[in-house]
């Protein structure tokens, strides 16, 4: 749908028998209602603010990716490594890719947990910090006294925090709801949605209370597998409907700067992907 106006079941059908995906076109078919159904359901969450609608048996684009860069990043996220090549012409390093999902999931964050503070820490990697500055920087900001740096391990930049949020109180005496979440844009996210580990940051950070943990990714997750990976995870999970979901627009809720950058980091992979 980044290139084409609308897309129809039938349309899609032909494309897979087309491209020698599927020979039984019955069972195609089936697929493909499934499939229809299943997107129906999941632009529902999106509280209307989908770059594409249904209209009887059509699926409209009605919004350009540039209008919808937070949703397109997500998308070229999740999508960019199957292709064959992607990596030959991108290359290995996710840092910037890392970052500006970090970005998008505090921006996204901040629309949905109005009136908290919010602090990003995953710039840790890019500055060369310790995690004791970290650290520091993360206690001045919740008003809770440092514990035991001793319990993060010598390697640790952020120790699996990349974005901090909390509530204080007027008479900042700590004791604040806090979230200390993992941002996670890579496939491997499944290893790493135990992080930020509560108990370890309990140390590192001397809390009166226990605080409260989220894990953010770019993918889609299905009913079955949110409950299990937040299960896992013990924690706020937010896949990428849960991330895109507002009552406002995307333009209102991704800073200006912000959008740029996504659309300049967008614009050569989108390219690639409609040239082939």
């Amino acid at each position: 749908m980044i290139q084409e106006e609308e897309l129809s079941p039938t349309n899609i059908v032909e494309c897979l028998i087309e491209e020698q995906l599927y020979y039984d076109e019955d069972f195609a078919t089936e697929y493909v209602s499934e499939r229809w159904s299943d997107l129906r359901r999941r632009l529902s969450w999106l509280r209307g603010h989908s770059p594409i609608a249904f209209r009887d048996r059509w699926m409209i684009r009605n919004r350009d990716w540039t209008d919808v860069p937070a949703h397109t990043f997500c998308l070229v996220v999740s999508l960019g490594p199957s292709y064959e090549g992607w990596h030959d012409n991108f290359g290995p390093d996710y840092t910037e890719q890392g970052k500006l999902f970090e970005l998008v999931t505090k921006a996204a964050m901040e629309c949905r947990f109005t009136g908290w503070q919010f602090l990003h820490t995953g710039w840790a990697r890019d500055h060369g910090s310790k995690l004791s500055d970290v650290v520091s920087t993360i206690t001045s900001q919740i008003d809770e006294p440092v514990g035991d740096i001793k319990y993060a391990s010598a390697q640790a930049n952020e120790a699996g925090v990349d974005l901090v949020w909390h509530l204080p109180f007027a008479d900042r005496r700590g004791g604040a709801p806090v979230y200390l979440a993992q941002c996670a844009s890579g496939k491997n996210w499944k290893d790493k949605v135990v992080e930020p580990n509560v108990g370890q940051w309990s140390k590192i950070v001397d809390f009166p209370t226990t605080p409260s943990k989220a894990f953010s990714l770019p993918f889609s997750l299905s009913e079955k597998d949110l409950r299990q990976e937040s299960a896992r995870s013990r924690g706020l999970l937010l896949d990428r409907y849960r991330l895109l979901a507002h009552r406002v627009p995307e333009m209102l809720w991704v800073p200006k700067t912000l959008r740029q950058e996504l659309i300049a980091w967008l614009e050569p992979r989108v390219a690639w992907i409609l040239d082939q």
